[in-house]
């Protein structure tokens, strides 16, 4: 029975050792039934359930309880470090679910890929490849783009191995395609943002919910959505049904507790939850994973369509490859000390912001906000903009 909790339960070992002396006591007989219950394990085989037996609800799709989401994505941000967290609280949790259980530890970490340093290509160091191509064949990644790119990062370093090389080749052919299509034909780019929109919502209305940081909500957000993702797949959707039933659903409780997220994490475009925005996130990823990989002299299969794919972006005026993801709303400019303007162009930027402050520059200097250091100066005259507007 304890098996079947998987690895984001409590450690029952001890409670093992104990039933083997004596009779459990009713407290941790009550801590097993409920974990049985109410644990990670159990409400993902429920949301399975409801969907194969058509009666899903917001209910057994979205667990009720922040504590399954603690154990399924990774323990609160305890501290106002929220850099500390994702660089090593977070990265040794996601490494400990492994070594509990390889299988669904790595199930985890894939669908937990949302920043370059949470990929778990080094994580599984220790295991031989033909162990580990079974364990990542198990958690077939090839439902979102997340988790695929968290396959490609270990495929990358087995190449040695044919298997892993024809896998790194498939994937980015896969990531680099406008559409990532479902059997059922509709886009995995249109549909995951859709389910984070509706659990990001759910989350914000849950009991002390709004109160965690907005990163680690949007991680939790992106988390549930592959998973209902994954667990959809062999279901045929009608998507202009589900964007109905998820806008019915949303409440303004959450929606509020998002626009007062903008106060504490100010890079607005983590929070993004579109079509668009999805797409050229992982375009971006999948250049960082190429970079990272070519500067350790590995080969990279697809490299240049790669890049053929980012130009494309920067063709269409995009920056959106190159803009915060969904962890990294708290990640300012100013404070990183990258993608400062010269003097010269901060200069410059002011002027034309003084020649024409209408709402579409505003709009141009937010935007670019997002990805450069624009200087106090501009963003103090932004915000004075901004509040001049908002108060008419």
């Amino acid at each position: 029975m304890i098996d079947r909790f998987g690895p984001t339960a409590p450690d029952f070992s001890v409670l093992l050792t104990k039933a083997e002396e004596r009779e459990l006591s009713e407290d941790e007989v009550d801590a097993l039934f409920a974990e049985g219950a109410i644990g990670v394990a159990a409400l993902q085989a429920r949301a399975t359930a409801a969907l194969k037996t058509n009666q899903a609800s917001l209910e057994n799709l979205v667990p009720n309880s922040l504590v399954y989401f603690e154990r399924f994505c990774g323990p609160k941000i305890a501290g106002a470090d929220h850099e500390e967290y994702f660089r090593r609280v977070l990265p040794q949790y996601r490494k400990d679910l492994i070594r509990r259980d390889l299988v669904r530890g790595l199930d985890i970490c894939l669908q937990g890929a949302l920043r370059d340093g949470l990929m778990p290509g080094t994580w599984t160091n220790h295991v031989n490849d033909d162990q580990l191509w079974d364990t990542l064949t198990a958690c077939d990644p090839w439902c979102n783009p997340f988790a695929l790119l968290g396959g490609l990062d270990i495929a990358l370093g087995r190449q040695h191995d044919d298997r892993y090389r024809t896998f790194a080749g498939e994937a980015v052919k896969k990531l680099i395609q406008e559409e990532f299509p479902r059997p059922d034909g509709n886009d995995t780019y249109e549909l995951l943002p859709l389910w984070a929109q509706l659990v990001l919502n759910r989350i914000n209305a849950l009991e002390g919910g709004a109160l965690h940081p907005p990163c680690w909500k949007r991680m939790c957000a992106w988390m549930q959505a592959g998973l209902l993702a994954r667990l959809t797949q062999s279901i045929n959707l009608e998507l202009e049904s589900v964007r109905e039933w998820i806008e019915a659903n949303q409440t303004l409780t959450g929606e509020y507790a998002k626009m007062v997220d903008l106060h504490h994490e100010p890079m607005y475009y983590a929070a993004e939850m579109s079509r668009g925005a999805f797409r050229e996130e992982v375009i971006g990823r999948l250049l960082i994973v190429r970079d990272r990989h070519s500067t350790a002299g590995r080969i990279v299969p697809g490299s240049e369509r790669i890049g053929e794919a980012v130009t494309k972006l920067m063709a269409q005026g995009s920056l959106g490859w190159a803009l915060p993801g969904p962890l990294d709303g708290h990640c300012r400019p100013a404070e990183t000390g990258r993608n400062g303007l010269s003097e010269d162009d901060r200069e410059k930027f002011i002027e034309d912001f003084a020649h024409a402050p209408d709402a579409a520059i505003l709009s141009t200097f937010a935007y670019l906000s997002q990805r450069y250091d624009l200087g106090e100066e501009l963003l103090v005259r932004m915000r004075e903009m901004s509040n001049s507007r908002m108060a008419r």
